[in-house]
């Protein structure tokens, strides 16, 4: 039997061409530098493309954020809350939160005596029981206002209405309260203006004729009481706005917009001539339809007596200590423990 010759396989630095074993271990070595140089050439690539997709992520996450958070406060993106049961309302509320109240009382007659309107005018403040959180107080109250207005409005006429106005919307305020959960009450806009004005109309013209509302951003303590107007009402107006974003609210049952009282009077006068006549306005200042305040309803345009009406959107002031459950969201309000119970006066 022939022996098999054995033969030697190609080595590194070697190749094989034109059917002849060479051997260049120079161009072996050029090859590898070649292949360290496109691996090198690739893993800078790749390390290119990661950072700069790193920082597109970054931007594209961080904008996303940016637009969720605006998206949150616009009430575009909804935010889920944990269910709580049985809390303290102080410790899980937040300003914007929905909170179920319902009023003691389910109607409440305006007298006319009040108002300067030709009749008694009768409310239901029971069937307002949405409310928003405005503000946490340093001693740990809460103060709330109604999510909706009045499905009735309210007239008021002349000097007489206009004298009266801050007292009477702040005697219908009262009646949202409930004595289980409220401890004070006032309507839109109310910060200690006086309740009723004592001059007759010559003494408000005598008084305010070179201090008209508009003239200042706030009058003072003289000029007030004489029905001059005030600007005290923008307290809760900033309150309002800050937490709900705006003024506007829907009557309750409806969709449709209602422009409310803010507790505020609005003198104005004007110089018709270069002689003394004076054309005198009183105005009330309510919130319009776009949620923004304006003093569009008169009770006097021109000397003459009008009437005008406008709905009531209350706040209330609760007690500390109140237990809840609930989330806070307009679908799943705040309610208290003992809701359910409640007495209703008639």
């Amino acid at each position: 039997m022939k022996k098999m010759k054995k033969r030697n396989l190609p080595t590194s630095g070697t190749r094989l061409g034109g059917g002849i074993l060479e051997s260049n271990p120079g161009e072996f070595k050029k090859f590898n530098k070649n292949q360290k140089q496109k691996k090198v050439l690739v893993g800078s690539i790749i390390g290119i493309l990661l950072v700069v997709g790193g920082i597109t992520l970054y931007k594209t996450f961080a904008f996303y954020e940016e637009k969720k958070e605006f998206n949150v406060l616009k009430g575009r993106i909804p935010v889920f809350r944990p269910h709580y049961n049985d809390v303290e309302l102080t410790t899980v509320v937040e300003v914007g939160d929905y909170v179920e109240m319902t009023p003691e009382s389910t109607t409440y007659t305006v007298p006319n005596s009040y108002t300067g309107y030709s009749t008694n005018q009768t409310i239901h403040p029971s069937e307002l029981n949405l409310w928003r959180v405005i503000r946490k107080t340093n001693d740990g109250k809460i103060e709330m206002v109604s999510e909706y207005v009045s499905s009735t409005a309210i007239y008021f006429t002349g000097v007489h209405g206009y004298k009266y106005y801050v007292q009477t919307i702040q005697d219908i305020a009262k009646q949202y309260e409930n004595d289980l959960y409220t401890d004070g009450s006032r309507h839109v806009g109310y910060s200690n203006q006086s309740l009723i004005i004592y001059n007759s109309l010559s003494g408000i013209n005598n008084n305010c004729w070179n201090h008209r509302t508009y003239d200042k951003n706030w009058l003072d303590g003289a000029l007030e009481p004489q029905g001059c107007g005030d600007r005290a009402y923008k307290t809760d107006v900033s309150l309002l706005q800050n937490a709900l974003g705006t003024l506007a609210s829907n009557k309750v049952f409806t969709n449709e917009t209602g422009n409310y009282f803010l507790s505020t009077r609005t003198y104005t006068n004007e110089h018709t001539s270069a002689t003394t006549y004076r054309n005198v306005s009183l105005y009330l200042q309510v919130s319009n339809s776009y949620g923004s305040e304006y003093s569009g309803i008169r009770l006097m345009e021109s000397d003459a007596e009008v009437t005008s009406s406008a709905y009531i959107r209350p706040i209330v002031v609760l007690k500390s200590g109140l237990k809840v459950s609930g989330t806070g969201e307009k679908d799943n309000p705040w309610k208290f423990k003992n809701e359910s119970s409640k007495t209703i006066k008639e």
